[in-house]
């Protein structure tokens, strides 16, 4: 009896692995960077490159702009620190709230903006 119940929990977990594996697609993510790290939130996957994991103090967040294509919602992103050089919208983030990537896909040889990374104080 003790082996069947050992062999249902270890097929169980065999099974959920490859679920999340298939879910969050990490057969197509892009290789990650000595630097980075893998952040997914919110709906955002993206690579965290020249960024500071600010874990466990804060906790991370994402916001998507309301002109993306559906089709681009769920694909692997390269997340960076902003620069000055980069056009802002105006969102008001809120109290404690600190923009700490912009996540970007190539498209067409373009750049595309897929999200906003944000931290929040863990309270």
């Amino acid at each position: 009896m003790r082996k069947l119940v050992l062999l249902t929990v270890l097929v169980a977990g065999v099974a959920y692995s490859a679920h999340l594996f298939f879910k969050f697609d990490f057969s197509k993510m892009p290789d990650v960077p000595d630097d980075g790290f893998v952040l997914l939130v919110g709906g955002v996957k993206g690579i965290m490159t020249n960024v500071d994991d600010v874990r466990p103090e804060r906790k991370y967040r994402s916001a998507k702009p309301s002109d993306l294509p559906e089709w681009y919602e769920d694909v692997w992103s390269h997340c960076y620190p902003p620069t000055e050089a980069e056009p802002m919208r105006d969102y008001e983030w809120g109290t404690g709230a600190r923009l700490e990537a912009i996540c970007q896909i190539e498209v067409d040889n373009e750049q595309t903006l897929v999200g906003y990374i944000i931290s929040v104080p863990n309270l």
